[in-house]
């Protein structure tokens, strides 16, 4: 894989005017095409925007972690609409266009995490944006955007709540939802309603104090829960029967008597026991799998 994701813009490009720059960039232009696999380094992402303006198309898979990107440009969305996979994280955004999260047909992978993001937004470009407008929340019918992302990492930014940008859009598809290491108190109630087939919920590290079961209340086919390290007290009482498929819950480093008895709090909720029943056949599955 690390051949295949070698720099698809010239090991020498910060020479911009030099000659042997333009032919490496040509070279590696011409793998980029032929893979449809563009990594970005950081130095060459200002040079690599223009270059995904022309050749988008041809691009499944864009690597630009660690790249230094400091915005992704809404104009790129019109060119990348064959790309299936997305890796912007250890970059410097602040924020990204919220239409990233739907306006690409066929991606089904985004890594936004280790990022400065505090929002998503939503007018930036709108003008010149034709495949966006096409997506955009019809304010007369009510109809949303549906995403196809089935993977989305928001993990260790700097979001206050989950974004706010997000209860416009479905999101069908999604089984995974990494929203770690950021700022958020509470969960919004449309929560479920955007994101209905969630399996892995990943709240670890954040600032939760409460947790309101109408914002879980939906989440059927959930079967893993993070809720560490958070400065919670308690759980809803019905959470494991709102929550009929889940197999693992994450609570350490929480407060009051989640922290000093996390087995006892949990023994008297309803629902407990098959919980517990659930839990122990994965971890059952897990160990026979490793003793073989």
């Amino acid at each position: 894989m690390g051949n295949v994701l070698a720099d698809c813009f010239g090991a020498r490009s910060r020479e911009a005017s030099h000659p042997l720059h333009s032919r490496n960039e040509d070279e590696s232009a011409q793998r980029w095409l032929q893979t449809g696999v563009a990594s970005v380094q950081s130095i060459h992402w200002d040079r690599a925007v223009p270059q995904l303006l022309k050749h988008g198309e041809r691009v499944r898979v864009l690597y630009a972690r660690y790249g230094g990107v400091k915005t992704f440009p809404s104009s790129l969305l019109e060119h990348l609409r064959s790309l299936e996979r997305l890796d912007l994280s250890e970059n410097e955004l602040v924020t990204v266009p919220a239409a990233l999260l739907y306006a690409l047909p066929r991606l089904w992978s985004l890594n936004l995490a280790r990022n400065a993001i505090g929002d998503l937004h939503t007018t930036e470009h709108r003008a010149n944006l034709s495949v966006q407008a096409q997506h955009e929340p019809d304010p007369v019918s009510g109809v949303k955007p549906t995403s196809p992302l089935q993977w989305l990492s928001l993990s260790d930014n700097r979001l206050p709540c989950v974004p706010d940008a997000c209860r416009n859009i479905v999101f069908p598809c999604l089984r995974y939802l990494n929203l770690a290491g950021n700022h958020i108190s509470s969960l919004p109630k449309w929560l479920s309603k955007s994101f209905p087939a969630l399996e892995v919920l990943i709240l670890s590290r954040n600032e939760l104090q409460t947790l309101n079961i109408e914002s879980l209340r939906g989440l059927q086919n959930l079967r893993q829960l993070c809720l560490d390290h958070n400065r919670l007290e308690s759980l809803p009482v019905d959470l494991f029967i709102e929550l009929g498929a889940l197999q693992r819950l994450e609570l350490e480093g929480n407060r009051g008597h989640l922290a000093e008895a996390p087995t006892a709090a949990l023994s008297e909720m309803v629902g407990f026991t098959d919980f517990d029943q659930r839990r122990r056949q994965v971890q059952n599955k897990r160990l026979s799998a490793t003793a073989s």
